[in-house]
């Protein structure tokens, strides 16, 4: 049946996202992200997928990065409450340090959309 397929297939992401936040959680960042990148490239507008991709640049020291990963995960998921409070806090770290937090310049992994890159007209004629 239709919908038992589509339910195997939710339920196969919901895994593939939580096997990623124990490999995040144990620090296998490589694995991590692998498996955040395969979560977007089933469910491409997954903000905690995009999230869990911030934490990781985080985890490697790459605030920037992880800042720009934040933000793209607000702009798929503006009440992504994840999103929300790992970019406000982000931000607030990097203000509290004296540094203001950097624009979104770098490119994103495997050519996801960096915020902003939205077509003007997504309308079908």
């Amino acid at each position: 049946m239709p919908g038992q397929q589509r339910g195997s297939a939710w339920s196969q992401l919901d895994a593939t996202l939580q096997e990623a936040e124990l490999a995040l959680t144990a620090g296998r960042l490589d694995r991590a992200e692998e498996l955040f990148l395969e979560r977007l490239g089933a469910e491409p507008s997954d903000a905690l997928a995009a999230v869990g991709l911030a934490q990781v640049a985080l985890e490697r020291g790459d605030e920037a990065r992880a800042l720009e990963l934040g933000r793209w995960a607000l702009w798929l998921d503006p009440a992504e409450d994840q999103a929300v409070r790992f970019v406000s806090r982000l931000e607030e770290v990097m203000r509290y340090r004296g540094e203001e937090p950097p624009p979104t310049t770098s490119t994103l992994p495997h050519g996801l959309p960096a915020p902003g890159e939205v077509a003007a007209d997504t309308e079908e004629p």
